[in-house]
């Protein structure tokens, strides 16, 4: 699989995003699946993924410009464009817990009765969000060896050194 699954004139998806979003597809159609399975409010658990969600792309993106600031200083217009990526998995992940524990705190349900069906979505989610990154090459760390290593490489064939 390339960087790019497909263009139309200036419109381009790439890999990376698009495996995201069927990540954030998948993930959001396994937290129906459990909430229906453990026969919980649906409407309420998936209204409480979807401000997790929301909470976590706000709250990802906002750590991304602030961890790449002197970038964004001087092209400012690129803040808010998510085009060329730009979320901070750990933030975008505090942020969504604290959207969850707000939409539960507004609607008076229990956070962990929520977290308990979301969690699966998640980890599925975030699993093939993952492999996109995998395949777009952006997921590389220090070359190492052993049974479990394998050749990473960036977009450019390039391995990332100490």
């Amino acid at each position: 699989m390339g960087p790019t699954v497909f263009h139309l004139g200036h419109f381009s998806i790439s890999s990376y995003a698009a495996l995201v979003d069927l990540g954030i597809i998948f993930g959001l159609l396994l937290t129906y699946l459990v909430s229906r399975c453990k026969r919980a409010d649906v409407r309420t658990v998936m209204d409480g993924a979807l401000w997790a969600l929301a909470a976590g792309i706000v709250g990802g993106r906002i750590a991304y410009v602030a961890i790449y600031w002197p970038h964004f200083v001087v092209h400012p217009r690129e803040i808010l464009s998510l085009s060329q990526g730009g979320l901070a998995f750990q933030a975008a992940f505090l942020a969504g817990i604290l959207g969850l524990i707000g939409y539960s705190f507004w609607n008076q349900t229990s956070f962990w009765h929520l977290a308990d069906m979301v969690a699966p979505g998640l980890a599925l989610g975030q699993a093939i969000g993952w492999i996109g990154c995998l395949l777009n090459g952006c997921g590389y760390g220090p070359v190492t060896k052993g049974f479990l290593a394998y050749d990473l490489k960036d977009i450019y064939g390039i391995e990332f050194l100490f």
